[in-house]
This record gives structure tokens, C-alpha cells and sequence, in this order.
């Protein structure tokens, strides 16, 4: 069977996770290219890793017939544009989230996939963790019976470096459009259908004290309310002294599904003492690799069998409608309705 050629524009931390996936375990695929404005420390690690060395211009990429797919890992701000181009050279897309910072390029972004006819997949892989791709299955399949009540904590272990939040606004989108994304998503993947109509959010800098008034809070609250009249309930923090902590309950009529965190073993040591157990798993390259290799699997599925993408447009739109809502309700003090966001 012929391998679908794939290339990865954007040589950074996910851009590796992807590469390093293709070439040890999607064995339908081929990656031929890496692109990289700054390609040295890529370089470097891939040759330790098995993958391609970086080429420093992305058309590269665009201009080689064979490519059949790009997977977009660049920064988010230029994600609207290199969808675009793409999507006019004729290749399907993989996007990391979000699919962009701006409302307007995401629309056309959105646009133009659709004249091309390419596929365009959303990056939200904690849809693929083995844990909430069964919570989901379940909730689907009316085992807790209605949706009340979805509740999602998620805080990492460290937080982004100062000049991040100097960053915030620009070539940063903050916590709501950079973390709390994924969690926008799940709220919705967990919903199974129903769709988010008011958001409210508040938050603080607790750990940045001085970074407030610029809007870089890192510890936050938000309340989502669903057309169906269940609730999501989320709270994020960019540091959590006992590793990377990812926990969701989604409440019913009929019961509740839980998904705990992943640990390295679960032995618990009880004696006199008291009961010790592992901490979670450090952070998303540990507790989340399997989901990065499932989404791909699941991309070029929908490619080479032409059936739509596992998480679509619609789902970049609206998680990103989502946090741009928390912003104004951070700022506004007042809940936000997503009519509103869609009459932007």
C-alpha cells in the first residue's frame, strides 16, 4: 500500500512529538519534510531521533506534488495564513490548536479549505487519551443518562518563562487561548452534542504577581453553560507542585464517569505512616504521547478513505469562540454569550 507523504511546518516541541511519532510508529505514513525558520536546534535532535533534517523554507513542502498532507506545528498566529496555503497548493492539513488568534482569519481559513476541498483536522488529542475517549464513549452511549454536570481540572507543572507573558496579546494568546483550549474542547467532546451559550470566567496572577494588569493571569475559573442547560466547570493553573494534574467527572441523571490521573504504577504504600502513591505523570509528553500517535492515525484514515476528519473545523472555531468569550468575561466582569461571540 502506498504511504501517505506528510510534511511538518514548524520544528518546536509538538513539531518533534509529531515527527518523532511518524517515523517510529505510523507506519502509513511517510514524513519526507520538516520546515524551520531556525533550524539548528531541531537538527540537532533529530539526529539523535531517526527524522529528516529541517529545510528552512515551508514551500519547499507546498511545491512537491508527492506531499499528500502538512501538519501545521508553527506558531498560532500564523495558522490561519498556512492553511490558506495549503490549502491553495492542494494539501489536507493537520492544525495544532488553536487554528488561530484572529476570528476573521480562522473564517477564511475556513473558506478556503471548503473551496479546496482538503480536509482540515484540528490537534486536539486529549479527544484521543485512552481514558477520555472511554469516559466519552460512555456518556454517549446514555450510561450516566443526562449531562448535568461536566467538571475539568488541568494545571501544569511549571509555568511558561517570563517573556511568555510579556508576549500576551501578540505572538501569545494567554492561558484561555493556549491551555484552556483543550479544555474548552473536552467540555464540549463530553458534552456529546450539546453546544456552549454563556461563558463566564475569572482569574488571577499568582504566581506572576506583577503580570496582571497585562492580562497574563495564570490561575483561573470558568463556568460554561450548555444549550441543553448542563454546566462545565473548569479550573486551570500554570503550576501544580505534584506534577501534571488532569482530572474530569461528568455527572448524570442516572451516575457519573471519572477519569483520574495517570500514574506511573498504582501501588499505594499503607503502614503506619499513612498511604503513600505515585504523583501523576509529569506533563503532556508523558501523559498524553499515545494520543498524539492515535490522531494521526486517525487523519491519514480520513484521508486515504475520504471520510471527515475525527475533530473538524466547527471544533477550532467554537473552542476558540469559547476562550475569546473567557477573555472579555475576565475583563467585563460579566457573563458572555456565545451569541454574541458568533455575531462578531
Amino acid at each position: 500500500m502506498k504511504k501517505t507523504v506528510l510534511g511538518i511546518i514548524g520544528g518546536g516541541n509538538v513539531g518533534r512529538i509529531h515527527a518523532k511519532d511518524i517515523v517510529t510508529s505510523v507506519t502509513e505514513a511517510e514524513l519526507r519534510y520538516v520546515a524551520d525558520a531556525y533550524p539548528d536546534a531541531y537538527n540537532e535532535w533529530a539526529k539523535t531521533n531517526g527524522c529528516p533534517e529541517a529545510v528552512t523554507d515551508y514551500k519547499t513542502i507546498l511545491n512537491d506534488p508527492e506531499v499528500d498532507a502538512v501538519l501545521i506545528c508553527a506558531p498560532a498566529a500564523l495558522h490561519g495564513q498556512l492553511i490558506e496555503e495549503c490549502a491553495r497548493a492542494g494539501k489536507h492539513v493537520f492544525c495544532e490548536k488553536p487554528i488561530d488568534y484572529s476570528i476573521e482569519a480562522i473564517k477564511e481559513a475556513i473558506r478556503i479549505s471548503e473551496e479546496c476541498r482538503i480536509k482540515l483536522q484540528l490537534g486536539y488529542n486529549r479527544r484521543f487519551d485512552h481514558n477520555h475517549a472511554t469516559a466519552h464513549r460512555m456518556v454517549a452511549e446514555g450510561k450516566i443518562g443526562e449531562v448535568r454536570q461536566i467538571k475539568i481540572t488541568s494545571r501544569d507543572p511549571l509555568p511558561p518563562p517570563p517573556e511568555y507573558f510579556a508576549a500576551v496579546g501578540g505572538s501569545a494568546g494567554g492561558m484561555f487561548l493556549d491551555t484552556s483550549i483543550h479544555d474548552f474542547d473536552m467540555a464540549r467532546f463530553m458534552a456529546c452534542g450539546a453546544e456552549v451559550t454563556e461563558v463566564y470566567a475569572t482569574g488571577s496572577a499568582m504566581i506572576n504577581k506583577d503580570q496582571e494588569t497585562t492580562g497574563g493571569v495564570d490561575t483561573t475559573s470558568v463556568i460554561l453553560k450548555f444549550d441543553s442547560g448542563a454546566m462545565a466547570i473548569i479550573d486551570n493553573c500554570w503550576q501544580c507542585a505534584y506534577g501534571y494534574d488532569q482530572r474530569i467527572e461528568v455527572f448524570g441523571s442516572k451516575g457519573a464517569v471519572n477519569v483520574a490521573n495517570d500514574t506511573a504504577s498504582t501501588v499505594v504504600l499503607a503502614n503506619e505512616e499513612g498511604q503513600t502513591a505515585e504523583k501523576p505523570l509529569f506533563f503532556y509528553v508523558n501523559r498524553y504521547i499515545a494520543s498524539y500517535t492515535d490522531e494521526i492515525h486517525e487523519f491519514i484514515d480520513a484521508i486515504v478513505n475520504d471520510r471527515p476528519v475525527p475533530v473538524n473545523a466547527k471544533d477550532g472555531y467554537y473552542s476558540v469562540l469559547i476562550a475569546k468569550a473567557c477573555d472579555i468575561s475576565l475583563q467585563e466582569k460579566r457573563v458572555v454569550t456565545m451569541s454574541e461571540m458568533l455575531a462578531l
